[in-house]
C-alpha cells in the first residue's frame, strides 16, 4: 500500500518558529497531519531496487505541504539516499494537522521506507539540484 510506507509519523521533541506563524509538534496539535499519497519515489542513479530507511524531519504546512526548505535527515541507513529521500518527501500530499478545527503547520519525523515503496520511480541524474525535484 503506498501510504503504509510514510504513514508512521513520529512526534518530535521540539517547537519550531517559521516568520511569526508558530509550528506545533505533532503531538501538540488536536489532530497530526496524516499522509494522503506519494506520487513519486526518487532513487539515486543505479539504486533502484534497494530497501534503505531515511528518517527526515520536516514541517508540514496548514496546506498538507511539505515545505522544503524545513528538511533535515535525523538518520539513515544508506546516505547515498538522503537527496531522493528528501524528493520523495516533497511529492508527499498530506491532511495536514489541525488545533482547534483549523489547520496549523507541524513538525513531524517521517521514516522513508523504500522497502514499502510503491508509485512512479524516478531514477535521478548523477547531477541534481537538491532543492528541486526533476519532472519523471
Amino acid at each position: 500500500m503506498l501510504v503504509g510506507a510514510l504513514s508512521c509519523l513520529q512526534a518530535v521533541s521540539s517547537t519550531a518558529a517559521k516568520g511569526n506563524e508558530q509550528v506545533l509538534r505533532s503531538m501538540e496539535a488536536d489532530q497530526p497531519p496524516v499522509l494522503d499519497s506519494v506520487q513519486t519515489w526518487y532513487y539515486p542513479q543505479g539504486k533502484v531496487g534497494q530497501t534503505p530507511t531515511v528518517v527526515l524531519q520536516a514541517i508540514i504546512d496548514f496546506a498538507g505541504r511539505v515545505e522544503p526548505g524545513s528538511i533535515r535527515v535525523v538518520s539513515t541507513t544508506d546516505s547515498s539516499f538522503n537527496v531522493a529521500a528528501r524528493f520523495t518527501l516533497m511529492a508527499a500530499f498530506y491532511h495536514p494537522a489541525k488545533a482547534q478545527g483549523s489547520p496549523v503547520s507541524t513538525l513531524v519525523q517521517q521514516p522513508i521506507n523504500y522497502a514499502r515503496a510503491n508509485g512512479r520511480v524516478c531514477e535521478l541524474p548523477q547531477v541534481v539540484t537538491p532543492a528541486v525535484p526533476p519532472k519523471c
